[in-house]
């Protein structure tokens, strides 16, 4: 039988009190085991917050030995901008006549620190317990970081075009509707655009849906580089893509739409797939329509539909080219 290994520990925790479901073993060995093969890290401090165990879950989660570790305090495993709002919470926590608390559901995040200055999110219980050492707290803390990886995979799936990696109709509309109640409430310029790829549907009918594919997601990709990471960019559907730039008027939201319509019909797309068109250079242009938030948009809903009638317009004055809604004068 292999041997248990030892536990860096300061202080005798071993005890459980009658009737609480603990059996008490003939020594300490039962707990030793239990702490040191856990998945779980056990970290258990004295009433002053020194380190008083640490156990192997606990060594390979935060990154700091044992040995070097016990007798540090347990602010340390924290982010310095959370170590003063801990502080009040333990003191809470030592008032309270509850032994135990989950602190994993509280409205603000718990954070830990690892010895490599990382953040990692994390789930704690803790328990105070009275031992013959006096009164020990000690906390099981889990990892979050995969579920925070898995959550965040989740939302973007119901964010974003799959396709392209756009944001999706619905995600761009609420984040459309948050930059245009900001710009209202502060009087910020807004601007929007609308782009649309001259005839996608010969370009599927001539070479498949697989090149389509290939060509809007270099569409939006070029789109992209000529926006600022504040802007929004969304596929609004099918050969359609749709962006909101905040703190931007008409004119600086003409010529943005002018740099995006050049970088697709400048330089040709070459194709990659396909038996017979693999290295063909397509080019590809775009018509887009453009407009400004005006005094009594109720958020992007208006500016979505002048930019579109601006965007027809564009299409029937025979594409490749931008058209501006005021200057057409859409109402």
């Amino acid at each position: 039988m292999a041997e248990t290994p030892p536990l860096s520990s300061g202080a005798d925790i071993s005890t459980g009190p009658a009737g609480s479901g603990w059996i008490e073993p003939a020594d300490d060995r039962l707990f030793r085991s239990i702490v040191a093969h856990t998945a779980d890290a056990i970290i258990a401090t004295d009433r002053n917050g020194r380190i008083i165990l640490f156990n192997p879950a606990a060594t390979a989660m935060f990154g700091h030995a044992a040995d070097d570790i016990l007798g540090q305090n347990m602010k340390m495993l924290l982010p310095e901008r959370l170590r003063a709002r801990h502080d009040g919470y333990m003191d809470s926590f030592a008032r309270d006549a509850s032994p135990a608390r989950h602190m994993g559901e509280r409205q603000a995040e718990i954070m830990g620190l690892t010895a490599a200055g990382e953040e990692i999110p994390l789930d704690i219980s803790i328990c105070r317990t009275e031992t013959v050492s006096g009164t020990v707290m000690v906390a099981i803390v889990r990892d979050r970081s995969e579920q925070h990886r898995t959550q965040r995979h989740l939302e973007d799936l119901a964010n974003t075009d799959a396709l392209t990696g756009a944001l999706n109709r619905r995600a761009f509309m609420a984040g459309a509707k948050s930059l245009c109640a900001t710009a209202a409430r502060y009087h910020r310029d807004c601007a929007l655009l609308m782009l649309d790829i001259d005839h996608f549907k010969k370009i599927n009918d001539t070479y498949g849906h697989t090149v389509g594919d290939d060509v809007l997601k270099e569409t939006f990709e070029r789109i992209l580089e000529n926006l600022r990471a504040s802007d929004l960019l969304g596929r609004w559907g099918g050969e359609e893509f749709v962006a909101i730039l905040p703190e931007t008027g008409l004119m600086g939201a003409r010529v943005t739409a002018e740099r995006i319509r050049e970088s697709l019909g400048g330089t040709p797309i070459v194709l990659s797939r396909g038996e017979h068109d693999a290295g063909t250079a397509l080019t590809v242009t775009a018509s887009v329509g453009v407009t400004a938030m005006r005094a009594r948009d109720d958020g992007p809903g208006p500016m979505i539909a002048r930019a579109d009638q601006a965007l027809y317009r564009a299409k029937r004055a025979g594409r490749d080219r931008v058209m501006v809604a005021e200057e057409a004068g859409a109402k």
